[in-house]
């Protein structure tokens, strides 16, 4: 499998994102079969979405869209949610129908562990495994999805292999008073451009899927403070292990990448620092900031990236990720935080 280039783990930072994030394949013709179900769901329950399930595929099996990974992204679209129950019933569903699926095995096998029901788990897990091991793992999706049902197995017969990390609590000041640090009064005045979010977020990320939808992927905690003595800023991006993609999961560690910033006042700019330990990589930018809004450029290399942080109110804050292939003529926007503060 190629290495992943710097922008593949930009990627994992920004995409963050579980294998239900695989293409949905969806046919313009036919409607989602997913959204239907999770609209009955929202107001019926899962025993009434099931129910529609069946119908809809007796008596409009051509107006739907009942592929694989309908089920599979309403499945983990529940699991987001906390709602494992339903979601088990959907991935269930989905291994009745695709018995000879590996993902949707492995989706169902997630769920049971996120469960905490690791007998049942590894059932599934096992079951997805001997399928990955019959079937020709050429593809890189393949190959990845059984590096990470490997990993989960590995963890159930050894939970230990998996230590959750203390950097979030590592990562911040031990100062009662201080806690994500302070500007310097001597600092560049646009270090607050970024410093103003020192302080803890919760983070939704969206992606936008094959067919243009924009579709909820994963949730993280940002956390962000001042460092050299208020002369700089640093935040600290972290995924736990479930959450995260194949590629990280399979790893048996949770994900976390920091960025560095430093306002340079001769240039007028920032330049940023990206560090990530999904596989040691490191990444720089360059941005520009005012009151409204602080953007970060990359313009090496055939695609170019665009990251955006705007909308900053005193608790809340977006971002967005575009793409170009054009050298900026046109950019293709991907991904979109949505960020909380805790405190």
């Amino acid at each position: 499998m190629p290495k992943p280039t710097y922008r593949a783990w930009i990627g994992i930072f920004v995409l963050c994102f579980t294998h239900a994030a695989q293409a949905f394949s969806v046919d313009d013709a036919k409607q989602p079969v997913g959204k239907t179900l999770y609209e009955i769901f929202s107001r019926e329950g899962i025993e009434a979405a099931l129910n529609k399930y069946h119908e809809l595929k007796r008596e409009q099996v051509d107006a739907y869209d009942f592929s694989e990974t309908e089920l599979n992204s309403l499945g983990y679209k529940l699991v987001r949610e906390k709602k494992l129950e339903a979601a088990i019933a959907i991935f269930e569903l989905n291994t009745q129908i695709f018995p000879k699926s590996a993902n949707a095995l492995d989706s169902l096998g997630e769920a049971y562990l996120r469960a905490e029901n690791h007998e049942v788990s590894r059932q599934y897990y096992e079951k997805a495994l001997a399928i990955l091991e019959s079937s020709d793992l050429g593809k890189a999706t393949n190959a990845n999805l059984k590096d990470n049902v490997e990993a989960k197995l590995a963890y159930l017969r050894d939970p230990a292999s998996y230590r959750q990390s203390t950097e979030l609590t590592d990562f911040l000041a031990n100062n009662e008073e201080y806690p994500y640090g302070r500007l310097h009064p001597k600092a560049p005045p646009e270090t607050e451009h970024w410093g103003r979010l020192a302080g803890e977020w919760d983070c939704s990320l969206e992606a936008r899927s094959a067919s243009g939808e924009w579709v909820q992927r994963s949730q993280a905690k940002w956390v962000w403070k001042y460092i050299l003595d208020g002369f700089a800023v640093q935040d600290l991006w972290y995924v736990k292990w479930l959450d995260t993609p194949p590629q990280i999961s399979s790893m048996n560690r949770d994900f976390m990448g920091t960025n560095v910033r430093m306002y340079k006042p001769k240039e007028k700019k920032w330049e940023a620092v990206w560090l990530a330990n999904a596989r040691n990589t490191t990444s720089r930018f360059d941005a520009i900031s005012d009151e409204d809004e602080v953007v970060m450029t990359n313009f090496s290399g055939k695609t170019w990236t665009r990251i955006t942080f705007h909308n900053f109110t005193e608790n809340t804050f977006d971002w967005k990720s575009e793409s170009s292939t054009d050298e900026g003529k046109t950019w293709t926007e991907n991904t979109r935080i949505y960020g909380k503060r805790v405190r």
